[in-house]
This record gives C-alpha cells, sequence and structure tokens, in this order.
C-alpha cells in the first residue's frame, strides 16, 4: 500500500509571482510543441539524488537524449540539506521514505526492553521496539521536511509516495512486505541454528525500515509550520 501526499510550502514569495506573471503576459502557453508551448518556452533544471554510491553514470545514459529538461546528479542523503535556499520548485520522492537514516540505536542494547532478539524488524515485535522504530522514523521525516523546506521557493509543492501499511492491517489475514521480513527472519535464525553464523549475529542486525501508517505519517506532517497538506491519498 502507498499513500500519496501533495504539500505546499506555506512562505510566500511575490517576487517570484511577479515573474511569472510577466511570462504569462508575454507567452500564452499551451501543451504540445509549438511556438507557444510550455516546452519551447520554458527552462526545467532536474536534480536526481541518491547516495553516494548510486552509480549515475548509469542513471544518466537513460535519459532521452532529446528531453526538454537539464538533468543533474545530486549524491547525498535526502534526510538533509542538498541543494541552496529557495532553489527548488517541485520535490518528489517515490517510495523510499521506508528507508531510516540508521537502525535505531536502541536495539544494539541487549539490557533494554528494545532488544530485538530474533528479529530482524518490527514486525511481530515487542512494543518498545516498535516505538523505537516509529521514533527514528519521525525524526528522519522531520529531517527531511525541514531541509526541503529551507530549499523549496516560497508556495513551492512536493508530491510525496509514501510505502505504509492501513492501519487496520491484519497479519493474520493479510500479506505484505513486512511478512517477507517475518520469513527472511526465520530463515537467518534456521541458519543460526545449523550453525552456518552465530545467533548473536541475528540478534544484532536489524534492518533500516519503516512501514507507517497514513495516520502516523499525517501527523508528522501536520507538526510542522513548514507546510500544508493540499491533498492525501490512500
Amino acid at each position: 500500500m502507498d499513500s500519496n501526499f501533495r504539500i505546499q510550502n506555506r512562505v510566500a514569495d511575490p517576487h517570484n509571482s511577479v515573474v511569472r506573471g510577466r511570462m504569462l503576459g508575454q507567452y500564452v502557453m499551451n501543451g504540445g510543441e509549438g511556438p507557444n508551448s510550455y516546452a519551447q518556452n520554458s527552462s526545467y533544471q532536474v536534480f536526481f539524488n541518491d547516495k553516494v554510491t548510486n552509480d549515475f553514470n548509469t542513471l544518466f545514459s537513460s535519459l532521452p537524449p532529446e528531453r526538454l529538461y537539464y538533468a543533474s546528479g545530486v549524491p547525498g542523503s535526502f534526510h538533509g540539506r542538498l541543494l541552496p535556499k529557495a532553489s527548488l520548485h517541485f520535490a518528489y520522492s517515490s517510495c523510499t521514505f521506508n528507508w531510516l537514516s540508521e537502525v535505531p540505536k536502541e536495539l544494539a542494547d541487549d539490557t533494554s526492553p528494545t532488544w530485538n532478539r530474533a528479529k530482524i524488524h518490527s514486525f511481530g515485535a515487542r512494543k518498545e521496539v516498535l516505538e523505537a522504530y516509529s521514533n527514528q522514523y519521525a525524526e528522519d521525516v522531520e529531517a527531511f521536511l525541514d531541509s526541503r523546506a529551507e530549499e523549496l521557493v516560497g508556495g513551492g509543492l512536493m508530491a510525496l509516495i509514501v510505502p505504509a501499511v492501513p492501519a487496520f492491517w491484519n497479519p493474520n489475514t493479510a500479506y505484505t512486505t513486512l511478512t517477507e521480513f517475518d520469513i527472511l527472519g526465520s530463515c537467518l535464525m534456521d541458519l543460526a541454528e545449523k550453525g552456518r553464523f552465530s545467533k548473536a549475529k541475528v540478534d544484532l542486525f536489524n534492518l533500516p525500515l519503516h512501514y507507517t501508517v497514513p495516520q502516523e505519517f499525517k501527523a508528522i506532517l501536520e507538526r510542522s509550520d513548514d507546510y500544508t497538506l493540499e491533498r492525501m491519498e490512500i
């Protein structure tokens, strides 16, 4: 299940509105590729972001040669700043919010209730483990929103496709990605039982992934003073 969010930067930008107004007064822009089309009268710079280990050469070689935009690669974690202040008009992220910046540190403490023994994820784990994942997720999403708020122009838009599970999801009757994590964890424990590696290694291995519920993600968005939620689809 994915949830779609369309949110807008609250800050007004009157200068940008004036420039846009003058441009629209000069060109009656239409679709297609004619002399008065957006394609012939607009320039777009698209920034592709991924981790520094991503092969950007493969990305660039796959782009259409006759594209109607300029392309650049921006390496780095999207949980932090990537671009100059007020340099972005539209931000888009698809199916990446399930990745955490790191595994919650509490999970490495074998004296803590968050010790995730014999599991590799929060699925089916004790309440304290789920809370640790949820807190890390909220921290990461807030860091993302704060960074994009600095980079977006006033009134800029952001569209997000967020991997999620329904709040009413029943793991006993419905199959999701979380079910796969549980199966993978069981396989690792079986291998540990056979001596392929120690059980301690499985206990210390946790996936940096969190699948939110729409209500949780919406609550994080609404805590931010930098955005208004324009539209949400589930």
